[in-house]
């Protein structure tokens, strides 16, 4: 025997005459003397009921913070600067001072929003609920999905281009300063902008009679009838033949033999008072109303020469306009209000005027005089970099 297992052995004797063990702690030293590895102790019911606790907290965990990032994702695609802005709900902006200028990265739209103007994040594009609103959308790629600004009356389907849009509570209308802009009405029909037009909603209805013409002449295309279209009116009545059946008739004949004949339009004259219409009158685009003068913070002058700037606009009188800037800017003592008419002053050289020389010069002293206001800043170089301004 080895030395240490006589060691153990004395050791052993020494505790069995201290105290006496019990047989399973006898067989524990036992085998602990010998080498023998003594089998690991299996965890307990109470530690895997606390891993599927952590488990279950982990997960609820996931599902919250899921659940709340929609939600943040829509205010990380708005950027602007100032507590000028009022978040409304989960997806809407409000403008509290005169003018707020917003950008939207994920649809690549700048837009400049005036006082009280509310907008809303949709599902496929931007919603003016009411305000008015500068767009400057970046042109977009080919094969990509036009943008779509939704109204009270429709929507605007915009490939990239400038424009102005004026929400109220029952009508609304768009003025189109770059590009072109396709209006989609509620009941379908579509109008085309060019620069310079102006559109205003609700578009006019169709009249019934227009309807009731347009039924006429169909039916009469059905017949192939040689009829003057100038003749018909909502007053005329089509009879038809009835048709002969080949039992009645005298003399027997086959089938290829019978002549069909056309089918006899009768007509009847239309009242006296009663007139057709010659022509289907275009809808009309109705001017609108002045607007109402509240005590802002510029004035009622201040948004009397807004509503003069915009009547000239919609009139094409560009030259006049322009002039009447120059004339009234330095009327205005307030710094937010010269640079208002200062940029209005500008888009009408660059968009409707195109003269090169005189809107580089222009936005180069705006830059100057405004230095420490961010309000147009990011517009005006945009506008710098179309012209290539030196």
């Amino acid at each position: 025997m080895s030395d240490e297992f006589l060691r153990g052995l004395k050791q052993l004797d020494e505790t069995y005459q201290q105290h006496e063990l019990s047989p399973e702690a006898n067989a524990r030293i036992l085998r602990k003397l010998r080498g023998e590895d003594i089998q690991p102790v299996q965890p307990t019911r109470a530690i895997q009921s606390w891993h599927y606790a952590l488990v279950a907290v982990g997960a609820l965990m996931v599902i919250v913070w899921g659940g709340w990032r929609p939600a943040a994702q829509h205010w990380q695609q708005f950027s602007w600067r100032g507590q000028a802005i009022k978040r409304v709900g989960t997806q809407g902006l409000q403008c509290q001072l005169y003018t707020c200028d917003v950008q939207d990265r994920a649809l690549r739209v700048s837009l400049t929003l005036h006082e009280q103007a509310m907008l809303r994040r949709q599902k496929h594009g931007l919603q003016l609920q009411r305000g008015t609103a500068f767009f400057d959308v970046v042109p977009r790629r080919r094969r990509q999905q036009p943008l779509r600004i939704f109204v009270s009356h429709g929507y605007i389907e915009v490939l990239g281009t400038a424009f102005t849009i004026v929400q109220d509570r029952r009508s609304g209308s768009v003025r189109l300063h770059r590009g072109k802009i396709l209006f989609v009405g509620v009941d379908g029909r579509r109008v085309l902008l060019k620069p310079g037009q102006a559109l205003f909603w609700p578009l006019r209805k169709r009249h019934t009679h227009d309807r009731a013409i347009q039924r006429i002449m169909r039916n009469v295309k059905r017949l192939r009838v040689p009829v003057r279209r100038r003749a018909i009116t909502k007053h005329h009545v089509i009879r038809r033949k009835a048709p002969h059946h080949p039992a009645k008739m005298a003399k027997v004949r086959r089938p290829d033999e019978y002549v069909h004949e056309p089918e006899k339009v009768v007509m009847r004259k239309p009242p006296r008072r009663v007139s057709p219409p010659t022509r289907v009158a275009p809808p009309i685009v109705r001017r609108p109303k002045p607007p109402k003068i509240t005590k802002t913070m510029y004035g009622p002058k201040f948004e009397q020469l807004l509503f003069e700037l915009r009547r000239l606009r919609g009139q094409g009188r560009y030259d006049r306009a322009v002039h009447m800037l120059r004339d009234k800017l330095s009327t205005f003592r307030e710094q937010g209000a010269k640079e208002v008419l200062s940029f209005e002053l500008g888009s009408i050289l660059t968009h409707q005027l195109k003269r090169r020389r005189a809107s580089c010069a222009h936005w180069r002293s705006h830059l100057q005089v405004f230095q420490r206001s961010t309000r147009y800043k990011a517009s005006i170089r945009r506008y710098m970099r179309e012209l290539s301004c030196p």
